[in-house]
């Protein structure tokens, strides 16, 4: 098949959605990457408060681990959305490629 001839509806569709999961694959890459990166920079758990640190900076340090710690969760849900959608693409896509050989 030459660039010039058209795809058939059943080959296009399945075109699109391996583009789409290689979209999926790239974007649970990165997500990955950021949470691993996030996770590493993390602030240190929450030890007995050192006496040379002033209650400002207590307070900072929990909110950052707060804050740190919600960032991850949303990473790990967004992760999660991101695999529930690629199963659900790769079940549609084999779906594609039976019709597209018929």
């Amino acid at each position: 098949m030459n660039a010039d001839t058209p795809l058939p509806s059943g080959q296009f569709h399945a075109v699109r959605l391996k583009n789409y999961m290689a979209a999926l694959e790239r974007m649970k890459a990165e997500t990955q990457h950021m949470l691993t990166e996030l996770e590493a920079r993390a602030p240190p758990e929450r030890e007995n408060p050192k006496p040379e640190r002033s209650n400002i900076m207590q307070m900072y340090l929990s909110r950052l681990g707060q804050s740190t710690e919600a960032r991850c969760q949303n990473l790990r849900a967004t992760l999660n959305a991101i695999e529930r959608e690629r199963l659900s693409v790769q079940n549609e896509l084999e779906v594609a490629m039976l019709e597209a050989k018929t």
